[in-house]
């Protein structure tokens, strides 16, 4: 790769990275801008909602060209056919021929020293011929296979099956990508330790997620506001390992705090709530919130931050934000895996009676409710800044 000036560097998104208001957004936005801070960067991206109205603006301060191709309706035809081809079904959703034609436009016009694809869903546009002798790189995030062979174990009947289906083909496709690819990155360690368990010949490294500490700024005196007795669900409420999450929380965990604290509340903050989400605002003492514009006045509220996921897969972004806004954390075992965080640092719970112990002694419990607060404060500080996180990413293209 060049030495001499910054590198030509083409970036495959499957979701538009702006705003950063998501856990694949918030990764591919980071990665954007510490790519653009290193080499000219084209990016290709899809988008499945509208956009946000400084999206265009944001992207092009960053990238010598943007392009944008929205999704519609079609795209379930498309994901129908690719499976029925014997293809994933995921491939077909992301697919857009104004996409593929741009990108070859570009081929045409700049010489590409690497092209970087986010997710396994645009390795499509990584095999067009005129990126055959391009070096290549494919940030899996998570292992996805891994991930629908859960929600296969988790579901019954045709779901079960067409889950298992997608898990045994997003398999295939990921070893080949580590065939194709000088270099594939996952979000944790576990996830590149399953990720090398299928494809041992690829080039494999961990990079992280980071956190924006200038946004998460904990500076001033909010402690002092936090209500005591209330805890806050964060995530993508249309997300199936969020629904399953906070759902199983709910009615599981909630009835017994509510009961022993009545003081209790719970907010559940995300984008595009299912109505089964929705319906849950009903309960005592639990809000719904959709769509708000900024998460941090809810964690400013709240003294607590929950993360019941049990299909959980990657590293989660509700995480490291509530840590960096010095809010303890009580979460299951499967929704830190790979953070490395240690036992002062996280509140981590599995059975039922375990997690409404766990959280009505933290609401009562002033003292141990800041020591983990502040304990996971110093941790992302300490370990999840972007740059130092993405580094392995650097390293594998030679930028």
């Amino acid at each position: 790769m060049k030495k001499d000036s910054k590198p030509n560097l083409l970036f495959v998104v499957h979701r538009v990275p702006f705003p950063p208001d998501r856990g694949d957004r918030i990764r591919s936005y980071h990665v954007l801008k510490f790519l653009a801070s290193r080499a000219n960067v084209w990016l290709a991206c899809l988008a499945d909602e509208p956009l946000h109205p400084d999206c265009k603006t944001e992207l092009q301060s960053h990238c010598q060209g943007v392009q944008i191709e929205h999704l519609n309706t079609s795209r379930y035809i498309h994901g129908a056919w690719s499976l029925a081809s014997g293809r994933t079904a995921t491939e077909g959703l992301f697919y857009s021929h104004r996409l593929m034609s741009g990108i070859s436009k570009w081929c045409r016009e700049v010489k590409f020293d690497a092209a970087i694809g986010f997710c396994s869903s645009v390795a499509p546009y990584l095999k067009i011929p005129q990126l055959q002798n391009v070096p290549k790189l494919i940030d899996l995030v998570d292992v996805d296979s891994e991930k629908f062979a859960d929600y296969s174990t988790n579901s019954s009947g045709i779901k079960s099956v067409l889950y298992n289906l997608e898990a045994k083909r997003l398999r295939s496709l990921e070893i080949s990508l580590g065939e194709q690819c000088q270099g594939v990155t996952l979000v944790t360690e576990p996830e590149a330790d399953i990720y090398r368990s299928f494809a041992p010949g690829a080039q494999v490294r961990a990079a992280t997620n980071g956190i924006d500490l200038d946004f998460f700024d904990v500076e001033g005196s909010y402690a002092e506001s936090k209500d005591p007795s209330t805890c806050l669900f964060v995530g993508a409420l249309n997300y199936p390992p969020n629904i399953d999450g906070i759902k199983w929380f709910c009615n599981q965990v909630w009835p017994t705090v509510i009961k022993e604290h009545s003081a209790s509340q719970l907010l559940i903050v995300g984008r595009n709530p299912t109505p089964d989400v929705q319906a849950l605002g009903k309960l005592p003492g639990v809000k719904v919130f959709a769509n708000v514009p900024d998460v941090r006045p809810y964690y400013h509220q709240a003294s607590v931050s929950i993360a019941p996921l049990h299909l959980a897969r990657g590293l989660q972004n509700k995480v490291l934000e509530a840590l960096a806004m010095k809010t303890a954390v009580l979460s299951t075992p499967h929704a830190v895996e790979g953070i490395g965080l240690e036992t002062h640092q996280v509140m981590i719970a599995s059975d039922p009676s375990d997690w409404s112990r766990a959280l009505i002694n933290f609401f009562r419990n002033h003292e141990q409710r800041n020591s983990f607060a502040e304990a996971g404060y110093q941790f992302v500080r300490d370990r999840h800044c972007w740059s130092s996180c993405l580094e392995p990413v650097a390293e594998l293209l030679g930028i």
